[in-house]
């Protein structure tokens, strides 16, 4: 609760010089910046690699997820499918946390089939996306988890999405009915929805954590959430960490699932890739496009521009080779 009143008040006295900050014109740009920027850690770096099973992932969702991420793990359970945006999300959000890349394509595999997705298809159409984010496919780059900033400013859910920040985007008693699911207090939920009210959204996460952790001061200032994760654990286990539950069937799946060695016929075919980086681009939008359009074959007119982008993006492989 001290941690709460004292960003209150800061928030106010910030309120009140914001009109003489904002009539600089050479704070202007720096104001820009500063509001889209996130500075704290970017969880890139996986302290529980392997110490998590696939079979904890549903106990600490419900203790130790933030709400965006407990909503789409729930969306997931009951659907059986995520859209592009709540994988993305979710799935950088669960590498962050420990899961290996073997893990995550089981993961997602395991849940997707049982849906309409058969195995052929999410080798072909989802599997890539998640070699991709875990630096493995395309550039190499080693994308990180996003931020609350990133996760509240950007790329706002549509109807069928579960995406986003749940404090921000969710109607408010539709918010109201789901923390009364997850038996919030109703004192705590008018607090929730007050802070909410007046755009405080990452405060709003943080006293979810303090209700749902029952403590009335976290002691830190969230802005992540692999952080709230992290904290969570801390609290829970007195620092002593997750205790890696091992199972004998998905250490055997995740062997099967393990790539082959590299011959030396896939050797030369990378060797050829560096030496054609059009192509390899080209290749790869292709594959990320291909699986959006599968995603949302609902929504015509964008599958209509991205298939023209595909067909855009074939001509010019067909042209470089």
């Amino acid at each position: 609760m001290c941690m709460i009143n004292f960003k209150m008040t800061l928030l106010q006295l910030t309120a009140r010089s914001l009109p003489v900050v904002q009539s600089d014109e050479r704070l202007q740009p720096l104001l820009n910046h500063l509001s889209h920027a996130y500075v704290g850690q970017d969880y890139s770096v996986q302290k529980n690699v392997g110490k998590i099973s696939l079979e904890q992932i549903d106990a600490l969702s419900a203790k130790s997820f933030p709400l965006c991420m407990r909503q789409l793990h729930k969306a997931l359970r009951d659907n059986h499918h995520l859209r592009h945006g709540g994988r993305m999300q979710y799935g950088l959000f669960l590498k962050g946390i420990g899961l290996t890349l073997e893990q995550a394509l089981q993961f997602w595999k395991m849940e997707f089939i049982k849906g309409k997705v058969d195995a052929e298809k999410f080798d072909k159409a989802y599997a890539y996306s998640i070699r991709h984010n875990y630096g493995k496919e395309g550039k190499r780059a080693d994308y990180t988890p996003y931020s609350c900033m990133k996760i509240i400013l950007n790329n706002s859910p549509s109807p069928g999405d579960y995406h986003g920040c749940p404090f921000r985007h969710s109607d408010p008693e539709l918010l109201k009915q789901k923390l009364q699911l997850y038996k919030i207090p109703s004192t705590g939920i008018n607090q929730i929805l007050d802070l909410v009210k007046g755009m405080h959204y990452q405060l709003a996460c943080q006293k979810y954590f303090e209700l749902t952790h029952t403590t009335e001061d976290s002691g830190f200032s969230l802005n992540h959430p692999n952080q709230y994760f992290t904290e969570s654990q801390v609290l829970l286990t007195g620092g002593r960490g997750i205790k890696k539950e091992s199972s004998q069937v998905e250490s055997t799946q995740q062997s099967q699932n393990k790539p082959p060695p590299k011959t030396s016929a896939t050797a030369s075919q990378e060797t050829a890739s560096v030496s054609k980086p059009a192509n390899s681009i080209a290749k790869n939008e292709m594959e990320i496009l291909e699986e959006i359009l599968n995603d949302d074959e609902e929504d015509q007119s964008a599958n209509s521009i991205a298939k023209n982008e595909m067909d855009i993006s074939a001509a010019i492989l067909n042209e470089d080779q």
